[in-house]
């Protein structure tokens, strides 16, 4: 019994050295493809989350911009200044009655306009109210040199009729709750679709509203309430930063807007880290489109009728190895690495980007192409 015993438990033994390595590798061969594994899907999971992000930013950045290009030079039933013959009284002429301090004519041209910046500053010449958004100090609401801007310009779709018939040098009668939407200084439209005046309001219209109040020249008719009154509307979209970084301290760009001479722009998109513009008009046969960069001296703005705008959108988070010293193309116009040379430039770090094009028809803007 006792032998028995001897032989059992001598047959119960551990494992041996080598038993014992070779398992901790296995262990640590399946342990280090698990982390391998969980590692990839987390990478996969942060690009596929990068790329919705900025395929809904590019998407976004360009139905904002779409919508607004497509109302240019939208005056209600009074037809763009380009195409009135002014020797048709069915015509509507557009007649600006707006002064500015010292009682200048103040244009507004119902239509839009285009700049270009270069690292250096302004290409074109631009008014205080565009350069001020470039000072160079490329604070929060600024423009990023090499980025393109775009002023946008049209009557409000929301006009309302006078209350009561008018002489041409009266107050203007209209709803209270339009003319709450009017501020001082602001501008707005009259027409009765056989002639239309651009007037700038000289009262504040506070929490009432009330009658419009007017100054300068006297209205060039007298209006009845058929007549429509309708805010202009005067959108500067341009690219700045945003003064924020992302978790890797990255600088966030974004699209922004200044509103109907509001000094302060409104951060609308972030993400945005370039736009480049190209304006189309007839060419010189009448045979097609012929585009051009804002700067262009072969450009007329009353002319154009297509604008082709590209986008650059970034994911807002370094989820590529190596630095982005990709090209892109925007608009017809080659985009590189900062540091890279180009006037057009894109910040130089980790972030995923996609360009996004289109050409917008402007369509208060008649045109057979």
């Amino acid at each position: 019994m006792w032998c028995f015993k001897m032989r059992y438990f001598i047959r119960q033994r551990g494992l041996t050295l080598v038993e014992l390595m070779i398992s901790m590798g296995l262990s640590l061969v399946l342990l280090l493809a698990m982390t391998t594994m969980f590692a990839g899907q987390k990478q996969t999971s942060r690009s596929g989350n990068a790329v919705a992000d900025l395929n809904e930013t590019g998407r976004i950045a360009l139905d904002i911009l779409s919508q607004d290009i497509r109302m240019t030079s939208f005056q209600g039933c009074a037809p763009h200044d380009a195409d009135i013959d002014e020797d048709k009284d069915t015509r509507a002429k557009l007649v600006s009655e707006a002064r500015d301090a010292s009682g200048n004519p103040y244009p507004w041209t119902g239509s839009l306009l285009g700049y270009e910046t270069d690292v250096a500053g302004w290409e074109t010449g631009a008014g205080a109210d565009i350069t001020k958004l470039a000072d160079g100090d490329n604070a929060n609401g600024e423009v990023i040199a090499g980025t393109d801007i775009i002023v946008i310009e049209y009557a409000d779709s929301a006009g309302r009729n006078i209350t009561a018939p008018i002489s041409p040098t009266s107050n203007i009668p209209v709803p209270n709750d339009l003319s709450k939407t009017i501020p001082q200084n602001g501008q707005f439209l009259i027409s009765d679709c056989e002639e239309a005046n651009i007037v700038v309001r000289t009262d504040d219209p506070g929490s009432v509203g009330g009658a419009l109040k007017h100054a300068g020249s006297p209205l060039t008719k007298s209006f009845g309430t058929d007549a429509v009154v309708r805010k202009l509307i005067s959108n500067i979209y341009f690219v700045g930063p945003t003064g924020r970084t992302t978790a890797s301290g990255q600088p966030i760009n974004a699209l922004f807007v200044r509103s109907d001479g509001n000094n302060t722009p409104t951060e609308l998109l972030a993400g945005v880290d370039n736009m480049q513009i190209m304006y189309g008009q007839p060419d010189a046969a009448g045979s097609g489109i012929q585009f051009f960069e804002a700067d262009d001296s072969s450009i007329d703005f009353d002319l154009v009728t297509h604008v082709k705008i590209g986008v650059l959108a970034s994911s807002g988070s370094a989820v590529k190895e190596k630095d982005d010293e990709k090209s892109y193309m925007l608009a017809g116009v080659t985009v590189t690495t900062e540091g890279g040379g180009g006037v057009a430039t894109h910040p130089k770090d980790k972030q995923l980007r996609r360009v996004f094009n289109t050409t917008i028809n402007i369509r208060n803007r008649r045109s057979e192409f």
